[in-house]
């Protein structure tokens, strides 16, 4: 890998004259600047294709999104204000989401004219690419304070292989360039500058990285909460393993001055709505023992063999050299930030991909070559070329395979078609506002991009829609849930149309409409088949109750007969 970052000594030469007269610090951040610039630049612009191709040059955001439409509208109808509560479909939700996002895309559609749905494609990408520089930053930092990974390889080096890795590694992206990635893709590029200062103040400690490192973590919970736990891990993990009590009291002002740039949310949720909605949301995540035990696989699937090779190695290498604090640092994240993990913990990941690749993978490609040597083959190559061969068959290979199947590590999304949207437009044009609906697609909610959408789109309140309701306290939530995967499961019951209605009844759910996924929706593509094909056949047969309002490909449409 040595080449992928030039000759170090021929760089440090060439500025020597030219700022000879500026002081060591500024010629020392120059040569740095030099140093990185060319390969940054190609891993940036290799990691922007992998995020814009799939969602920014379509007609619809990639997957969900809905709620944050109608935040952001309601932040532009309130001329910027935090409102005190939401309209989703015809229920009112407590607004308590961090207001960052909804801002950003408030003025950014006052001031370009885009409308919110094209900037919602845009924006998540966008921010998703100027992680990887941020990454870089932070792996540099992070290398800088442990020189047990130094020994051979100058941190620059490590922190370019990590970008490498960070910008390959889907699970960097593939969740925040979603339309849900308004406040994740933000929220992760302003944690990982975070992180930087983080670093950056454990081996200078200066008040200026204290002031740094509150701005940067404020401002990443005003866009997203989780990135401020992520963080507050991060900052535990590695004070530990710095132990200091300078850097303890540092920390705690950090973190006190975050809590003041993110005041204006946390003040305006506790003034309208008091503490209930922070705790019930912190509340909801996935199973930590899962999550640990699959988060090691999740970013790493579509991606070359041999990436995820390199963070083995690199678990190794660390073992090797004493060194626990990544696997510490990435276990801690697995079981405590677990909903968030894939693509937070994605950056600790591409850390042991870069120990990995240059204390594993170059002496095993040395190793490699001298076997095809002593066989009279490769005479001649270095393993230095073979390294620049790897690293842009990675850049070349990785994205390829991951554009042809896109999102593949998540499970297959993609954006509401127009006969989704034809189907919502029946419904506003031809129902009651009051009118409450039942969305059956056969998936489960976490990947129901049409239940979210469809309040958003409809301004009909669907029943078993369950994003948002985690700010309604615990037992919505739940209830919401609870719901949502009963009535999803219906459509493999024995009697679908059966069990719909006594589900709905079971949770006092009565609804007028229900609105069934049909065979081209949204969800029947990203799962393969046609889920709700028995539920619309009886539905079609049962004419004493429901009746057809509308059918297209991608809907079919019931209200009650009464209707």
């Amino acid at each position: 890998m040595s080449a992928v970052g030039g000759s170090e000594s021929a760089i440090e030469e060439r500025p020597r004259r030219s700022v000879a007269k500026l002081g060591p610090r500024i010629r020392a951040r120059l040569r740095i600047l030099e140093a990185t610039r060319a390969p940054l630049i190609l891993i940036i612009a290799v990691g922007a294709l992998l995020r814009f191709v799939p969602t920014a040059f379509g007609s619809f955001p990639l997957g969900d999104g809905g709620l944050y439409l109608v935040m952001v509208k309601a932040f532009e109808a309130g001329g910027l204000a935090i409102p005190s509560s939401v309209t989703y479909g015809a229920q009112s939700l407590p607004y308590a989401y961090p207001p960052a996002a909804f801002w950003l895309t408030a003025v950014a559609h006052n001031l370009t004219g885009l409308d919110e749905l094209r900037l919602m494609m845009l924006l998540p990408p966008a921010f998703a690419t100027a992680a990887i520089g941020a990454a870089y930053l932070a792996a540099r930092a992070f290398f800088e304070s442990e020189p047990v990974f130094t020994r051979a390889h100058s941190p620059r080096r490590l922190a370019l292989v990590a970008a490498t890795i960070f910008a390959l590694a889907p699970g960097a992206y593939q969740v925040v360039i979603l339309g849900g990635g308004l406040t994740k893709a933000p929220g992760l590029f302003f944690v990982l500058l975070a992180l930087w200062r983080l670093l950056v103040l454990l081996t200078r400690q200066r008040p200026s990285d204290v002031l740094a490192l509150a701005l940067f973590g404020g401002v990443a919970a005003l866009f997203h909460p989780d990135g401020a736990l992520f963080l507050a891990l991060s900052a535990v993990v590695l004070l530990v393993w710095h132990a200091s009590w300078r850097v303890a009291g540092l920390l705690i002002a950090a973190a006190a001055g975050s809590a003041l740039v993110c005041a204006p949310w946390w003040l305006s949720v506790l003034a309208n709505h008091g503490s209930a909605p922070l705790f019930s949301a912190s509340g909801l995540g996935l199973n930590p023992t899962l999550a640990s035990l699959s988060f090691l696989v999740i970013p790493l699937i579509g991606m070359t063999v041999f990436l995820p090779v390199l963070v083995a190695l690199g678990l190794v290498v660390s073992a090797r050299r004493r060194s626990a604090v990544l696997a510490i640092w990435l276990f801690a994240v697995c079981l405590a930030d677990a909903r968030n993990s894939s693509h937070d913990g994605t950056f600790i990941v591409a850390l042991l991909g870069a120990v990995g690749a240059l204390y594993g993978g170059l002496p095993l490609a040395r190793a490699v070559l001298r076997l095809f040597g002593a066989a009279g083959l490769l005479r001649g190559v270095k393993p230095a070329s073979l390294a620049v061969v790897l690293a842009l068959a990675a850049l070349i290979l990785v994205p390829a395979q991951a554009l042809l199947v896109p999102l593949s590590a998540v499970g297959l999304r993609i954006p509401l078609g127009p006969g989704d949207l034809a189907a919502f437009s029946a419904v506003q044009e031809r129902t009651s506002p009051e009118t409450s609906a039942a969305v059956i697609t056969g998936v489960g909610w976490g990947y129901d991009d049409l239940s979210e959408w469809f309040p958003a789109l409809t301004g009909r309140t669907s029943v078993n829609t369950v994003q948002g309701y985690e700010w309604a306290g615990s037992n919505v939530w739940a209830a919401k849930n609870l719901l949502s995967g009963n009535l999803q499961n219906c459509v493999n019951a024995a009697a679908p149309l059966s069990c719909v209605e006594s589900t709905l009844a079971r949770y006092h759910a009565p609804v007028g409409l229900l609105y069934v996924a049909g065979p081209q929706s949204e969800t029947a593509q990203a799962a393969g088949e046609d889920l709700t094909a028995a539920l619309r056949t009886q539905l079609d047969a049962d004419g004493a109750h429901w009746r057809l309002l509308f059918r297209s490909s991608a809907a079919s449409v019931y209200v009650t007969v009464s209707s």
